[in-house]
């Protein structure tokens, strides 16, 4: 077998060791997450970005300094790698609903229906299409669709002058990654609700929602606020293109969408699982079963032999593609733990009594650290547990855990539009060949500033 071939079959089993363990059986699938787990990273060392190798040589340097001071032990350690293991089985599992959503015909027609709207229409699609689309396809969303927007602009109408031009990618740009960035405040298939529903705060996904669809339409509204006052309308000369019908290819990713969280829901209650136990088991199970469907034509039999041969000859290989964002995200989850006990509670409390400071304050002071510490290349995924675990733990003061998980939901969001060490901002930027720097603090500030903002005032109010 070739490294790519053990690579990726050392990332199932750590994902399906993951799975397991959410079903109750700890101690054999910590030792054996742990063991495949390393076994990936030493065959992908060489072709891990300096980014992934920083995060996970930190993690790992900063655990043996804390174990060389006693300040953590075996059980600490393991609750580490549980938790690696946890976001690698999160990355692989959405990976297989994302490699059925890119050969979809419904995503590339709902994806060119997206970018082919008139002005006049153009960032409300732009803004529920990159939502929708996201909820499926996560980080797949933005390389599509900003290669789709730069495409269209480049080659669209050849009397626009090129302000004109710059000016429509920049608001088609940002519609997509406003819409897609409001994916954290309620999808099951956001990293963020994970990381919320499997943390102390013991929410249910729909204890998550009072909080997190009114969010999400703030957000929306606020991005097209910003977009209709930042620039003029287009006069109706400048109107062009075909449209074609929206409504069909949209209900049908609904449907979909919908399908996801339901059919984790009824296995969860069925089997006394935890919601997210029960998306490790759906969503699988839903790609495979979407990759079917694409290959109808050729009968119920052959279809589901093309779709393992394509499981086994392609997804599980492309995993390895993955090298990057796995690591990050397994390092990420395992310095969280490790920090969350070095964090003086006692004293932060006292300080926090001493200044007079209020829930609402302290709320606030929670979402600028997930924000301020983004902005130095810090992911949330590290600090956003350890935002939550702080807040759960503090003395004298009671937290309603819904609005703390609104909290970070609407931080983490934000930092996915602004950030230029994000992820989403990154491929973005690549996809419709500008700088970082440029589609996220410059093209977005405003309308970040103005989030944050809101944020803080409804922190302040809610409390």
């Amino acid at each position: 077998m070739s490294r790519t071939g053990f690579s990726s079959l050392s990332i199932v089993l750590t994902s399906l060791m993951a799975a397991v363990h959410l079903l109750g059986f700890a101690q054999a699938t910590t030792v054996l997450s742990g063991v495949f787990l390393t076994i990936f990273v030493v065959l992908e060392w060489p072709r891990l970005i300096w980014a992934a190798r920083g995060v996970l040589l930190t993690a790992l340097v900063l655990f043996c300094a804390l174990w060389l001071m006693g300040r953590t032990t075996p059980e600490l350690l393991a609750a580490a790698v549980d938790r690696a293991a946890f976001f690698v089985c999160f990355v692989v599992v959405l990976s297989v609903l994302g490699d059925a959503a890119r050969t979809s015909k419904l995503v590339r027609t709902s994806g060119r229906i997206i970018v082919n709207q008139t002005p006049g229409r153009r960032y409300l699609t732009l803004t529920f299409g990159g939502h929708l689309m996201g909820v499926l396809m996560n980080l797949g969303t933005v390389t599509l669709l900003s290669t789709m927007i730069y495409g269209s602009v480049t080659q669209g109408t050849q009397t626009a002058d090129q302000r004109v031009r710059d000016i429509r990618l920049k608001r088609m740009t940002m519609a997509m990654l406003r819409g897609f960035s409001a994916v954290t405040f309620w999808a099951p298939t956001s990293v963020t609700i994970a990381i919320i529903l499997s943390s102390s705060l013991q929410l249910r996904w729909i204890d998550l929602l009072p909080l997190g669809i009114p969010g999400f339409v703030c957000y929306i509204a606020l991005g097209w606020l910003v977009d209709r006052m930042t620039f003029a309308r287009p006069k109706s000369s400048l109107v062009a293109g075909p449209s074609e019908p929206w409504l069909r290819p949209f209900a049908q990713l609904l449907a979909i969408i919908f399908l996801v969280p339901s059919s984790a829901a009824i296995v969860s209650y069925t089997f006394d699982l935890s919601l997210i136990g029960g998306l490790f088991l759906c969503i699988p199970v839903i790609g495979l079963g979407w990759m079917t469907l694409q290959y109808r034509h050729a009968g119920r039999g052959r279809a589901i032999l093309l779709t393992l041969r394509r499981a086994r000859t392609k997804t599980v290989p492309s995993l390895c593609d993955l090298r990057n964002e796995m690591t990050i995200f397994a390092a990420s989850g395992f310095l969280a733990v490790i920090l969350l006990p070095q964090i003086d509670v006692v004293w932060l409390g006292e300080n926090i009594t001493r200044l007079g400071l209020g829930e609402g304050a302290v709320l606030v002071a929670g979402s600028w650290t997930i924000i301020l510490l983004a902005l130095v290349a810090v992911n949330p995924l590290v600090s956003a547990p350890l935002v939550i675990e702080t807040l759960v733990r503090l003395p004298n003061l009671e937290f309603d855990p819904a609005v703390i998980a609104f909290t970070v939901t609407a931080a983490w969001g934000i930092i996915v539009g602004f950030s230029p060490f994000a992820a989403s901002v990154r491929l973005t930027a690549r996809g419709v060949n500008r700088p970082a720097s440029d589609v996220g603090a410059k093209w977005n500030f405003v309308f970040s500033l103005c989030a944050v903002m809101l944020l803080n005032v409804g922190l302040l109010v809610l409390v």
